[in-house]
């Protein structure tokens, strides 16, 4: 079974919607942010090949955020019931991050997750600000490809109507 995740919060930065979940069972949280159907990285899977600058890239290399991406999806209801987002995101379940006690809840039945509860235990306590800390700054990066495409498509059609006004009109 999986586990139990409950929003922490949910809100929107830089014109995304953004939201922590607290996985209660294993005691870390996750971070995602929607993107809209118009951003040019809607559909894209966070590890899918492609350019970025004429060199090769992936989402997950375009972007810092901690850990990484490791999150890409737009259907279902998860991380939260939005319809036309599709949801990148990034855990706090890595070797150097430790359970947060206070979102943990009940007795690790699992023993996989005990074992992995016990070897963390050394670690780092991502708090519910620190999330949201990481969850801004992937909006703002994920506002940032979003702006540079819309003003690139901008000036071509301002490029390609001044060039259009420059040929002669044929027929005369």
């Amino acid at each position: 079974m999986g586990t139990r995740s409950e929003i922490e919060k949910a809100w929107e930065h830089a014109g995304f919607r953004c939201v922590v979940l607290a996985h209660r069972d294993i005691g870390f949280r996750c971070g995602y942010v929607g993107v809209p159907v118009v951003h040019p990285l809607y559909g894209v899977n966070y590890g899918a090949a492609g350019e970025c600058n004429g060199a090769p890239s992936t989402p997950e290399a375009m972007f810092e955020v901690h850990g990484g991406l490791t999150y890409s999806n737009g259907s279902g209801d998860y991380p939260a019931k939005a319809e036309g987002l599709w949801w990148f995101g990034f855990d706090c379940g890595h070797a150097e991050d430790a359970p947060d006690p206070a979102i943990s809840k009940g007795p690790y039945k699992n023993n996989i997750c005990r074992i992995f509860m016990e070897r963390l235990e050394c670690g780092e306590i991502r708090t519910l600000d620190y999330v949201i800390a990481e969850c801004e700054s992937l909006a703002k990066q994920l506002r940032v490809v979003y702006y540079h495409r819309s003003m690139l498509s901008r000036l071509i059609r301002k490029a390609w109507s001044w060039i259009m006004s420059m040929l002669p009109s044929g027929g005369d």
